[in-house]
């Protein structure tokens, strides 16, 4: 899994995170970070971490799996995290925010800036 990695260790700020349903329905995250960091046997690893209105993803997964992550760190570093492996905690009040860590399953795929755009713009974001 850590062949993938181009980045060096560290904290990475997400400029815009968002979470996507089949039906295309999204979900945003806020203060996105990716943590690249040296796990056992010397080897690249990644988890991120956001927050979400645990509410609005629960919405978002009535629409079925997989959510696909897209992130976009700017000056044309945006990806596609393919259904990921989400924690999140088990708060439902419409007010309350909670992290969701983020744990890749499959490499990430590099977007172009145009095709991250039309990417955005069929999303039907959730809110309350």
């Amino acid at each position: 899994m850590s062949d993938w990695i181009t980045f060096e260790k560290g904290l990475y700020g997400v400029s815009t995170a968002f979470l996507v349903s089949p039906l295309h329905h999204g979900v945003f995250l806020e203060d996105t970070v990716i943590d690249i960091y040296t796990g056992r046997g010397g080897r690249k690893q990644m988890r991120g971490r956001g927050m979400v209105r645990n509410i609005l993803l629960v919405d978002l997964l009535e629409d079925g799996d997989p959510l696909d992550l897209y992130l976009d760190f700017g000056e044309a570093f945006r990806f596609l995290m393919r259904d990921p492996m989400l924690q999140a905690g088990k708060v439902f009040s419409p007010n309350i925010k909670s992290i969701v860590h983020i744990y890749p399953r499959h490499p990430w795929d590099s977007l172009s800036d145009p095709k991250f755009e039309e990417i955005a713009e069929k999303v039907e974001f959730l809110s309350l």
